[in-house]
């Protein structure tokens, strides 16, 4: 019925389920104050496929599409996504309920979307971002309001990475925001770097580490920016991505790793990574052998290419591979 190169525009009616008792999909739960009082909040997680319990789609990071996201929430609480706000209106007969309307977002992976519905509270960095490509990326942290103070020096050691990223990228990440969010009580094994819209827990976000939060940042770029092919395409994206972490700790915070790469401070692992056989039955250690394996290789890139031939070498990956 379709010919190569046409469009059609499909109208799907369905109904998707708030997930209760566990952090996948669009799921629901709660924090207690030091009063004991319950607040409820809702966030999204939807790697690797669970964007497909909340609507129809296809979860291959190839495949992408625009969304334009509308939430009804309650009057006394907050909505975010990957983009910023467009509108806000009262619901039709409800007086403490508000629909919120975002911007459109680029071309972006479903697992990438984003949402949150809390009442939590938000502080700002207090240094400069600088601008990229005539865009100066809005920089918010956010959490219970009894744990912002714990939050206070992460706003500040965000705009420092991402102004080290932005110059070595030499490109903005694109949107307009980045929303970081310290949720209580999460269960999600490791953080949603959901493009404009992460997700942490509270201890990793409040870490003092430049490591870890330089590591989820760079997905920004590659991993939301530029996606992967396939899935199975990942271990690479995450091999540059601690490489790049690394190279990024050491130059901001050489304090922080006694100004040495990481994998060489265990030099015991280089005769594991010589092992022609895999070491391991485990697949995931297996799967992390083989990325930090690689990560190696990109290492050897910056020494043998020079880090100037290599950072352009990034460079023109990344606007080869950008879609507008």
């Amino acid at each position: 019925m379709l010919k190569e190169g046409s469009s059609c525009e499909v109208d799907i009616s369905f109904i998707g389920n708030l997930t209760i008792n566990k952090a996948t999909g669009l799921f629901r739960s709660e924090y207690l104050d030091s009063s004991g009082k319950e607040h409820p909040f809702v966030a999204t997680y939807l790697r690797l496929d669970y964007a497909q319990s909340i609507f129809p789609c296809m979860d291959e990071p190839l495949y992408k599409a625009v969304f334009k996201l509308s939430v009804l929430r309650p009057k006394n609480m907050t909505a975010l996504s990957n983009t910023p706000l467009e509108s806000s209106v009262e619901a039709k007969g409800e007086t403490d309920l508000i629909w919120d309307h975002f911007q459109k977002t680029p071309r972006m992976s479903t697992y990438q979307l984003a949402i949150l519905i809390s009442d939590f509270e938000s502080i700002s960095p207090t240094q400069e971002i600088d601008e990229m490509e005539g865009r100066k990326v809005e920089i918010r942290v956010w959490s219970r309001k009894e744990y912002l103070e714990s939050l206070e020096n992460v706003p500040d050691k965000v705009v420092r990475i991402m102004n080290y990223l932005q110059d070595y990228f030499n490109s903005s990440i694109v949107l307009p925001k980045l929303d970081l969010v310290a949720l209580p009580a999460n269960s999600i094994p490791k953080p949603c770097d959901s493009w404009g819209l992460m997700f942490f827990k509270e201890s990793e976000l409040s870490s003092s580490s430049v490591w870890n939060t330089a590591y989820e940042l760079i997905y920004q770029w590659i991993g939301q920016y530029i996606t992967p092919y396939r899935w199975s395409d990942a271990p690479v994206n995450t091999a540059l991505n601690s490489f790049l972490a690394s190279m990024t700790t050491v130059n901001i915070n050489p304090d922080e790793m006694e100004g040495k790469w990481p994998m060489t401070m265990l030099y015991a692992l280089y005769y594991e990574f010589g092992k022609f056989k895999p070491f391991s039955r485990v697949e995931g250690i297996r799967n992390e052998a083989t990325s930090a394996k690689t990560e190696l290789v990109f290492r050897m890139f910056n020494y043998t290419l020079g880090e100037e031939l290599f950072q352009q070498g990034v460079r023109n990956f990344l606007r080869q591979n950008s879609e507008e």
